[in-house]
């Protein structure tokens, strides 16, 4: 695919606070069928926020908040906000084309349901306002179960995968204990072979859960030799995911050494899968991490691009617990 100068423009563009507003527009029209783009700002409205992004200064005989120029101040910020989440609208549109599932029209953002609920279910895992509570605790979970099937299905035939974050992996059928799981794993693959280091305590693994490592993705081409393709990935659905000290900082060779004899003999590439869009200034601390990222919007196009006819990538079992969990949310924000 070649370089869209209008998209590298609004990738450019793309700040945090307008991804986040362009979520809520899109979340209203998947509650409602459609929505203005101007809902994305109605939170910021009620609490008054846009005038501390306009800076007002009150002094003492004047009113900001109800003087001519405060009025004035706050309506050009509405706007500015308002062109921000219309150029992220139009960005998702671009880059997703065919896939997006909203339709554009001028101000007006019409829901139009996807085949398989996977952008709606990243969305929906990104407005819920609790992933640790049951029973929104699935959501993470199934979110991991989600990122390891795209990317195996990305990486295409030979390929591999295991959900080896904690507890997903064991609702997925996978061991509770780490040397169990990973013993698997080895013999497999031949590669990432368990062992603590002296220093490491012995019941430390128990402590660890997962040791960070949520998705491992295998690329074999099964010639009975080692020396493959890993992907390691984290999956991050919390807005810390966001900053520059998140997740993926500490899935590295160094950290993996203390519990594994070997790990892979090609080092192995960092993943961080989120189910949030990311701007401009995210992907480039990921790309200065050396980290690969998967957004919603990544996560999309690669299933997309790994589909081939009869075999979707998100198979109907998949899907149908991804509408239920959807439908959980929008209940709850109801």
């Amino acid at each position: 695919m070649r370089s869209n100068p209008i998209i590298a423009h609004l990738n450019k563009r793309a700040r945090q606070t307008a991804i986040e507003d362009a979520d809520e527009v899109e979340w209203q029209a998947i509650r409602e069928g459609s929505a203005i783009c101007e809902y994305g700002i109605a939170d910021e409205q009620i609490s008054g926020s846009l005038f501390d992004q306009a800076e007002l200064v009150e002094d003492e005989n004047t009113d900001a908040l109800s003087s001519p120029l405060a009025w004035e101040i706050r309506s050009e910020a509405e706007e500015k906000k308002s062109r921000e989440i219309t150029e992220e609208i139009e960005r998702r549109c671009l880059l997703l084309e065919s896939h997006y599932p909203f339709k554009a029209n001028g101000n007006l953002l019409e829901y139009v349901p996807s085949g398989d609920g996977l952008y709606e279910f990243c969305l929906a895992v990104s407005m819920s306002g609790s992933l640790v509570k049951a029973p929104f605790n699935e959501l993470p979970q199934a979110f991991e179960a989600l990122a390891t099937e795209v990317l195996v299905a990305w990486m295409g035939p030979g390929a591999k995968g295991w959900q080896t974050g904690y507890p997903g992996r064991v609702a997925a059928g996978w061991p509770r204990e780490l040397p169990e799981l990973w013993r698997i794993i080895h013999e497999e693959t031949g590669e990432w072979e368990w062992q603590q280091g002296k220093e490491v305590p012995e019941d430390a693994a128990d402590d660890q859960k997962d040791l960070g490592m949520d998705t491992l993705i295998w690329k074999s081409v099964h010639d009975s030799r080692t020396q493959a393709l890993f992907l390691a990935g984290q999956c991050a659905c919390g807005r810390d995911a966001l900053s520059g000290s998140g997740k993926s900082a500490d899935l590295t060779s160094k950290w993996l050494e203390e519990w594994f004899r070997t790990q892979s003999k090609v080092e192995f590439v960092p993943c961080l899968l989120l189910p949030r869009c990311l701007g401009a200034s995210a992907t480039e601390i990921r790309a200065r991490a050396g980290t690969l990222f998967f957004d919603r919007i990544r996560l999309v196009l690669a299933a997309r691009q790994a589909e081939r006819p009869g075999h979707p990538v998100i198979d109907q079992r998949s899907s149908q617990r991804y509408a239920k969990l959807i439908e959980m949310v929008k209940q709850t924000a109801a």
